[in-house]
């Protein structure tokens, strides 16, 4: 490498989008990645000889465009959701369910929507509790503190905000997934980054980042030594959080083999939660377990011989291992869940295991926390106050806690650095 290459710290979607901008644009550019495999949360692992998602599994219909843009096209097919909340039952795989639910909650629509844009309450469990005073909208709204780990009293009124933001345009009105699962989405992005001449080393973390006289040196952590004209990074920041800025709720994920002939159904992701969402998600919060659970779990993989099923929960705050009793008791918690609202679910289980908080760190060599710690109140990509290099991915600040949200800081900065601002 020299002076004028450009090095990406990283190799989530955030770093590969940023690097594949980059390199489109005649760039040379390295990324280097700490794991084994590209993709962060977004890819496949094999368990039990079954191929399981890590992370990512639905995403905001901006994606399309974006890999697109890339040059890195993935075919995408509406998701699928049926919603049990508490009794309440929304999407059942068609629109008109969830049409019903809007026309009959609709002046606790209006009324978050225009506390959002007005800025009402600085959380959202504020503006619920202040001016939307609706429990169906409250459990609505906890789907989605629930999906990136945040108490509806710790999430930001800010946040909700650029999730739904025309600039932004992510598109989760329509979720789409690929059709040929989410790993499909990494490989296209580093094919792409491979025909247009840039680099990827896996097994190589960043050890140290420090400014030279035209630009940045990179130190791996295997002794090597990069210079680059820029530095992208989606390292986690250096600063700690406050108490009332911790990171968000770790997740455990559970693994089901079933019979090939089982009869999942048309809709792909069921979710169930119970009601009053506000009060178990501050119970989670504050280190307790919830009389209730709520879960999501989705059709992996299927064939003549199995279909997988992949679920998730979150684990109270502090709590990274389960003991043996807790791990039993949580798993036949889902199983019993998903054998409602997918009879037969259970007699089809083959295998069944649970990766807690610590398991799956320890698994995928990720967080298990589903938002960062939060550092700073701009919108991503933001510069380091330490290094000056620019800073991206989904958990640091608005545009958001998900994929989407990760691409899109990553072309920003891309385009930063072509602009010459990086």
């Amino acid at each position: 490498m020299n002076g004028d290459d450009l090095v990406v710290v990283g190799a989530g979607l955030a770093g590969l989008s940023a690097a594949v901008e980059l390199a489109n644009a005649g760039r040379r550019v390295r990324v280097i990645e700490r794991r084994a495999v590209a993709g962060g949360r977004c890819g496949t692992f094999v368990h039990a000889d079954h191929r399981f998602t890590v992370g990512c599994n639905d995403f905001g219909r901006r994606i399309v465009s974006d890999l697109r843009e890339l040059g890195a096209p993935v075919a995408f097919t509406p998701s699928t959701v049926d919603i049990h909340l508490g009794d309440v039952r929304i999407g059942s795989g068609s629109p008109l369910g969830t049409l019903g639910f809007v026309l009959r909650h609709a002046p606790g629509l209006v009324r978050l929507v225009r506390g959002v844009r007005a800025r009402r309450a600085p959380t959202v469990g504020a503006l619920l509790d202040a001016f939307v005073r609706d429990d169906a909208i409250a459990g609505l709204v906890g789907l989605i503190a629930y999906a990136i780990g945040t108490p509806l009293h710790r999430w930001r009124t800010d946040d909700l905000a650029a999730d739904f933001a025309k600039a932004n345009a992510y598109g989760h009105d329509r979720a789409v997934v690929p059709v040929d699962g989410v790993q499909a989405i990494v490989d296209a992005l580093v094919r792409r980054l491979h025909e247009r001449g840039g680099e990827l080393r896996t097994e190589l973390g960043c050890a140290a980042l420090e400014r030279d006289a035209g630009g940045w040196v990179v130190h791996g952590d295997h002794g090597e030594t990069m210079p680059a004209a820029a530095v992208i990074s989606s390292m986690a920041p250096r600063e700690r959080a406050s108490a009332s800025e911790p990171a968000g709720l770790a997740v455990a994920q559970c693994l089901f083999v079933l019979r090939g002939d089982f009869a999942w159904g048309r809709v792909r992701t069921s979710i169930v939660m119970p009601a009053g969402a506000p009060t178990w998600l501050a119970e989670l919060d504050a280190g307790g377990w919830p009389a209730q659970l709520a879960f999501h779990g989705f059709r992996d993989h299927q064939d003549a011989e199995a279909t997988t099923v992949t679920a998730y929960f979150l684990a109270p705050r502090g709590v990274g291992s389960f003991s043996d009793a807790v791990r039993a008791t949580m798993l036949g918690r889902v199983v019993d869940g998903l054998d409602r609202v997918r009879p037969g679910f259970a007699a089809a289980v083959r295998h069944a295991a649970l990766l807690d908080p610590d398991d799956y760190t320890r698994r995928h060599g990720l967080r298990s926390e589903l938002a960062n710690a939060r550092c700073d109140a701009g919108p991503l990509p933001s510069r380091d106050a330490t290094t000056g290099v620019l800073r991206i991915g989904n958990g640091v600040g608005a545009p958001g806690e998900h994929a989407n949200a990760a691409m899109l800081s990553g072309r920003r900065a891309a385009a930063m650095v072509l602009r010459g601002s990086g």
